[in-house]
């Protein structure tokens, strides 16, 4: 019987949809949706909400457009679309908003709500919901509750620090005597026990204070005790909260722990701490070989975490295995480098950030790279190849496999095989990168990274040219830019158009006992996962760019000054940022300068709206901006603003109530600063 040959369409829009489908699922997120995007009848397949929710759990379950599809907030479609566009926009820096949205004294930013302190009362502004309405806390009669002083002097201060689930931590410091407390409060507007003090600790130490917290447990760390090696460790007490049951104590202490051994003192570049999953986790880039004269050469992270509540010695896990590098891929400038723990968008895995910039093999250049890894406590399995002396390893160039292996007895005694897949290592430069502008750390005033768009952002003082000052917009000589750098899976075809082959791991040398060349055995069990990826790179690129007009409203923006006359440094500035947006006040809080200091707000996602906002081009120029010398009538302050901007097209609905809270200090929820200025937003701001 002769086999008959079954004609398939060569289209993919003549396709039956059960194989659309498959072939769908196949695709990163990028991939479908740009696919979705080639015709019309191809995107009304793929954007069908049963495919769009397939590929919205695989690809982004743990992002925040997912979880609101997930509650019905928003469709899939939405949600899929919405992480596109705000992943695209970071990568490629393109800025969906512009805008300075607020003065104050001090701020955070967490969670998508930003915190502030201005005229000694405490505002709470959500950014993803922004314009309705800003809560209102006096810190004076807070304090004045708290510690029974019934006069709070204006040296004291109240900083925030923390803010998670409708849950505000604050530090308040009294200069004479010098005294510090940690505050917790319950600041949901929508529950009858808005305004209640969840904590009101006394502090012994308060040196290099930090606090973790969520709606039911708080943690702070304090690196106050010393080790017997002499240096300083961290103590770190727990707190249990119930803010809505009324017949609890707003909080019971815990216990404390001394993590002993856990050396990293500097949060954000050698420690990082973070609640995850019912535990605090910590990580930490420095042992007792890193700060003592052994002559170690390789470095592993120093990894603990212990539930969140039951915080005790025998329930701390530790993991000492984690490979960090090998010493002589060369040395590290330690000024360039950041630690973070943050979220993986797809698996939910916590991942270890780490930014370095090294001399790679002892060179004379250095290069930042940027180094992710997967925190876990479970034990691998994992070739045992020999090596009882240390070896010096090839250096893991990017595109290379590098699988260097040491004995189980040797040196030292926790060592595991490691090698360092292109995923996880990402370089400021590609090898093929043209001459990009690079900038010094005397330049660098800002540095953070994005796991979710493979994307760095800088912010960077680049002085303007001799032939665009005279005109330049700004207070100082200094201006404020961007600087994005960021790379996609590329194709599995190479320059030949054949797919890519895999590297033939096993056939990588090891190193026996005597330091001979061994074959490792070709039946061990090595996860091949990544080997055959490939990544093409874009940029860095600089936002504004270059040909943005000298008097552009955006440069009044990312310059700001001061509202009562005067202008900031470039080389102050407090900053963070997170997957979708950025927030940063020119001028630090220890430059010394007083008055209040711009909070700007540039973000990649275009879900983000306020009132007043101009529209713009894509280099930054828009209209209808308000004149420098313009002032607030109504806060009895210049703010620097500018006349109002055209409305974008959306309604604001401003919802104004007293506070029936019975806590005096809590003030309610207010009209933000933007709507009280009658100006439309505060200084500057456009849509992008």
């Amino acid at each position: 019987m002769e086999s008959q040959m079954i004609d398939l369409p060569s289209n993919l829009d003549r396709l039956p949809f059960d194989l659309l489908y498959q072939i769908a699922s196949y695709l990163n997120l990028e991939d479908f949706v740009c696919l979705s995007k080639t015709n019309r009848l191809i995107g009304s397949l793929l954007l069908e909400e049963s495919v769009c929710r397939r590929t919205a759990e695989v690809h982004t379950r743990y992002s925040k457009e997912c979880g609101e599809a997930r509650r019905g907030v928003i469709t899939y479609q939405e949600a899929i679309l919405r992480t596109f566009d705000r992943r695209r926009a970071f990568a490629t820096g393109q800025p969906r908003l512009a805008a300075i949205i607020a003065f104050g004294s001090s701020f955070i930013y967490q969670n998508g709500v930003l915190c502030y302190m201005v005229d000694q009362t405490i505002r709470i502004l959500n950014i993803h919901k922004p314009g309705c309405y800003e809560q209102v806390i006096e810190s004076a009669a807070l304090v004045s509750h708290i510690t029974g002083n019934s006069r709070v002097r204006q040296s004291d201060i109240t900083t925030p620090i923390g803010y998670s689930e409708n849950v505000l931590v604050c530090s308040y410091e009294v200069r004479a005597p010098k005294e510090t407390w940690l505050l917790a409060l319950y600041v949901d507007p929508d529950s009858p026990h808005c305004g209640k003090v969840l904590l009101a600790e006394k502090l012994d130490i308060s040196s290099k204070l930090f606090a973790r917290h969520n709606s039911s447990y708080l943690y702070f760390g304090t690196l106050s005790e010393v080790g017997i090696h002499g240096h300083r460790e961290w103590l770190i007490r727990g707190f249990s909260l119930h803010p809505e049951n009324s017949k609890e104590s707003t909080s019971k202490h815990l216990g404390s722990i001394w993590l002993r051994g856990f050396l990293g003192s500097d949060i954000g570049r050698t420690a990082a701490f973070e609640i995850y999953d019912g535990y605090l986790y910590g990580v930490s880039t420095q042992g007792p070989h890193e700060i003592s004269d052994d002559d170690d050469w390789a470095s592993f992270y120093h990894c603990l975490r212990f539930p969140l509540e039951n915080p005790s010695l025998v329930c701390i896990q530790r993991n000492k295995s984690l490979w960090r590098r090998f010493h002589v891929e060369g040395p590290i400038n330690d000024s360039w480098t950041d630690l973070c723990l943050n979220t993986d968008e797809m698996t939910g895995d916590l991942l270890i950030l780490e930014a370095r910039r090294e001399w790679q093999g002892g060179g004379s250049t250095s290069q930042r790279s940027f180094y992710r890894q997967v925190l876990h406590f479970a034990s691998s399995k994992a070739p045992t190849l020999f090596c009882r002396t240390p070896v010096r390893p090839p250096y893991p160039a990017i595109g290379q496999v590098p699988v260097i292996t040491f004995s189980a007895t040797g040196y030292p005694p926790h060592s595991i095989p490691q090698s360092r897949l292109e995923r996880n290592v990402q370089p400021e430069f590609a090898s093929n990168s043209p001459n990009c502008p690079s900038f010094i750390l005397a330049k660098t005033r800002f540095r953070t990274y994005n796991p979710s768009c493979s994307a760095f952002l800088d912010i960077v003082d680049d002085p303007p040219p001799p032939t665009m000052a005279p005109t330049f917009r700004s207070r100082n000589h200094s201006r404020l830019r961007m600087r994005i750098g960021s790379r996609r899976l590329g194709c599995p075809l190479d320059e030949g158009r054949l797919i890519r082959k895999r590297p033939e791991v096993h056939g990588s040398v090891g190193f026996g006992e005597g330091g001979e060349q061994v074959e490792p055995d070709p039946d061990l069990d090595i996860d091949l996962d990544g080997y055959d990826e490939h990544y093409d790179y874009w940029g860095p690129q600089m936002w504004p760019p270059d040909d943005t007009k000298p008097d552009a409203p955006i440069w009044g923006i990312l310059n700001a000054g001061n509202p009562e006359g005067g202008g900031y440094g470039a080389s102050d500035i407090d900053a963070v940022a997170d997957e979708r947006s950025l927030m940063y006040m020119p001028g630090s809080s220890s430059s010394g300068k007083k008055g209040p200091r711009p909070i700007v707000l540039v973000s990649f996602d275009e879900t983000i709206k306020f009132l007043g906002l101009a529209r713009g081009d894509g280099k930054g120029n828009g209209k209808g901006y308000f004149d420098s010398d313009a002032s607030c009538q109504e806060s009895g302050s210049s703010l620097g603003g500018f006349e109002k901007g055209d409305l974008n097209g959306f309604a604001l609905d401003v919802e104004m109530r007293d506070s029936s809270s019975s806590f005096p200090w809590y003030c309610g929820l207010q009209e933000p600063m933007f709507i009280r200025s009658g100006k439309g937003v505060v200084g500057d701001a456009l849509i992008i």
